[in-house]
């Protein structure tokens, strides 16, 4: 599923269960960094919830950012703002795999 801004993103992750966000930076509406806070801060409420999610519902999804940006401190702020780590394009099609298997628990 893809998302064309950040509030897309929250509105797919709202409605269905996800194991893992790639999340661009750089995005309409908000951006990147906005984005895994406001998803970090729903999980947050979810976990204070009376009514907790039901097995499917994972506590915190896994999220890595793609970006264009390679400046001092990107990563830094990503995770910063929530993420799990980062990615800079063109993105390593290994690194990439390396890394979801890393976040999903997958044997290399």
């Amino acid at each position: 599923m893809s998302a064309l801004s950040g509030r897309q993103c929250l509105d797919h992750l709202a409605r269905e269960r996800f194991d893992l966000v790639l999340l661009d930076i750089q995005m309409p509406e908000l951006n990147g960094f906005e984005t895994a806070v406001l998803v970090r801060q729903q999980e947050a409420q979810q976990a204070q919830s009376p009514d907790p999610p039901g097995p499917s519902a994972p506590p915190r999804i896994p999220i890595i950012a793609l970006t264009t940006v390679s400046e001092p401190g990107t990563r830094d702020k990503c995770l910063s703002a929530g993420m799990d780590d980062h990615l800079t394009k063109p993105v390593n099609t290994q690194a990439l795999y390396s890394m979801v298997q890393k976040f999903l628990g997958l044997a290399p």
